[in-house]
């Protein structure tokens, strides 16, 4: 095994000619390149195509809609509507039997009109 002699070792340094200094943009080229290898640039993944809604989610999402419509209005309180009595105006009334009063009145809930003939008397006449 061949030794090399401090000399030889102090000779070989001596010729080996040290680097220019760096400048700025070396410096900073040198290091963005280091970093780049530390950090592989991958192109970003292609984006999904976006999800389509199944025909059973856009029917459950309509029956939804028209359940909550028609819960709205079944909540409100009905409101009754007078009904106008038609057909079942009294325009004459002729009582034969004798009587002390004739009483009409509409009922304005139902569609419906009601005569009292008040005092009558079975003295044998028709009624």
């Amino acid at each position: 095994m061949k030794k090399t002699s401090w000399n030889r070792i102090r000779e070989i340094l001596g010729r080996a000619s040290t680097p220019p200094p760096r400048t700025e943009a070396q410096a900073f080229w040198a290091d963005f390149k280091m970093r780049a290898r530390m950090y592989p640039q991958r192109e970003p993944a292609a984006a999904l195509p976006p999800r389509r809604m199944p025909v059973l989610r856009w029917a459950l999402a309509a029956a939804a809609c028209v359940l909550v419509v028609a819960g709205f209005f079944m909540a409100r309180p009905f409101e009754r509507r007078q009904v106008a009595a038609r057909g079942n105006v009294i325009n004459s009334l002729e009582v034969i039997a004798t009587h002390s009063a004739v009483l009409i009145m509409n009922d304005d809930t139902e569609p419906a009109t009601i005569v009292w003939v008040a005092g009558m008397t079975d003295n044998g006449d028709s009624i």
